[in-house]
């Protein structure tokens, strides 16, 4: 059984896909970031922007979380 309480020292299983979105405050678009190996760039542009994450789980430990 995999636990849900983040200080079990039971294996938590890894998300089959994780999405990131990203937006600032000077535009409303919303794009979404390449992830590879669990990482992604920051733009190099300065500013402020805004990251959402979706990671998503498949089969036994079907779920989503955002």
């Amino acid at each position: 059984m995999v636990s849900s309480d983040p200080s079990s020292s039971e294996e938590v299983a890894n998300p089959d896909s994780i999405i990131i979105s990203q937006s600032n405050k000077n535009s409303e678009k919303t794009t979404e970031v390449l992830v590879e190996n669990d990482s992604f760039l920051a733009p190099k542009d300065p500013g402020n922007y805004y990251y959402t994450s979706t990671a998503e789980w498949v089969g036994r430990n079907k779920g989503t979380s955002v």
